[in-house]
């Protein structure tokens, strides 16, 4: 975004750089110039082979310049910077919103307007052509009058547009995600959220086709940190003084006060709280009584004392890094759960009292150094992936 630093961030790396290189150019303002129809394109070819080669060159046409460039800079090591490439914001959108170069004829103006209001952030064009793949003309106007109701550096309001165009659960698979999910499996996400009636497999994909989330290596999402954010935000807002009465809870000094102070309500459905292996804070599990519809639990080096009857039956997802005790209690309602992370716990055996989990798929207990012995898997008929890493069998 413009006035944020960029040329002067990059002028001192030039500056404290070049010289380790054979060859060196900085060119600035070159956004009139990025047009392969422009002439100004040729003067900016003739420029750089001149910078680096230290020698004026004509130029006589675009094609000729390539060739001059491809033959006389590939292989060697240089430094080029071509400073204000805006121009590109346009074409950015348009790949995006019409999976073409240019924007249709009759959207072109409307395109770039919506461009001129995003400021050129990648992001936002990104998420906005998304938003907008397929849609009507007034469709396009609507959104845009959306804009023109934000202050430009309100790069969270503009990215909101994609996430208000939502249905009630895409928006819910965004918020998981974006709480509890980056860096997780594809295909992990999916079956959990499908455990909570989401329809995550299609969710997931309209969400990776708005530009909201992504799918990295290894088949992980991904997102990008203004994204999560806003989501994050989204959720602050449910309830700005209250945080037991928001959906989810992930801001740690949140959570130990929700927990500590025992306010958690109905409407908590996901909570994340990661303690540093030597914390010897002990909570009670009488702090989620209230907490009837939680359905993601993640906990990482957490003592937790008293009934854990308290915890609710939707549970679907519990990762507990660390599980501190030698064995899962028999009143730990996980006849729900689909996905089960105890790594690095301190289990002797799995429960005292066989149990039959129908719908556990997913259960990580690499790590576990105390398991007294190989526990016995066969009351878990739906189990898809075990993880034994590294355990230590007594």
């Amino acid at each position: 975004m413009g006035g944020s630093g960029k040329t002067t961030l990059v002028k001192a790396i030039y500056n404290r750089t070049y010289h380790q290189f054979i060859g060196k150019s900085f060119i600035e303002n070159i956004s009139e110039a990025w047009d392969s129809e422009n002439e100004r394109y040729v003067d900016l070819q003739e420029n750089l082979l001149s910078d680096v080669l230290k020698s004026k060159l004509d130029v006589e046409s675009v094609g000729m310049g390539r060739t001059l460039i491809e033959n006389r800079l590939s292989r060697k090591k240089l430094f080029i910077v071509l400073d204000d490439r805006s121009n590109n914001s346009l074409e950015l959108l348009s790949w995006h919103a019409f999976r073409e170069a240019k924007p249709r004829k009759e959207w072109n103006d409307l395109a770039r307007c919506i461009v001129d209001y995003c400021r050129g952030l990648p992001l936002a064009l990104q998420s906005l052509g998304s938003h907008l793949f397929d849609r009507t003309i007034e469709v396009w106007k609507s959104l845009l009058s959306k804009l023109k109701q934000f202050p430009t550096n309100q790069v969270q309001s503009v990215l909101k547009i994609s996430f208000d165009g939502l249905n009630d659960t895409e928006k819910d698979i965004f918020l998981d995600v974006c709480c509890f999910f980056i860096g997780k499996q594809r295909n992990y996400v999916i079956d959990i959220l499908n455990g909570c009636g989401l329809r995550a497999d299609i969710g997931i994909t309209i969400l990776i086709e708005r530009g909201l989330i992504k799918v990295e290596r290894s088949n992980k999402l991904e997102m990008h940190p203004l994204l999560r954010d806003m989501g994050r935000e989204i959720i602050c807002q449910e309830c700005p003084k209250e945080p037991g009465k928001r959906s989810r809870l992930w801001f740690q000094e949140d959570v130990q006060e929700v927990l500590k102070e025992n306010t958690g309500t109905k409407a908590v459905e996901g909570l994340s709280l990661k303690l540093h292996s030597s914390s010897k804070d002990c909570l009670e599990a009488h702090a989620f009584k209230e907490m009837k519809r939680l359905r993601l639990l993640q906990l990482d080096h957490v003592q937790l004392s008293g009934d854990y009857g308290h915890i609710s039956k939707q549970l679907r997802w519990i990762c507990w890094r660390g599980f501190p005790y030698k064995y899962i209690p028999n009143n730990f309602h996980l006849e729900n759960v689909i996905a089960i992370d105890f790594k690095h716990s301190h289990l002797q055996l799995l429960w005292e009292q066989p149990l039959v989990l129908q719908r556990l798929k997913f259960l990580n207990l690499s790590h576990s150094k105390f398991l007294r012995e190989t526990p016995d898997f066969s009351g878990l008929p739906s189990l898809e992936q075990l993880i034994l890493k590294d355990c230590a069998w007594a």
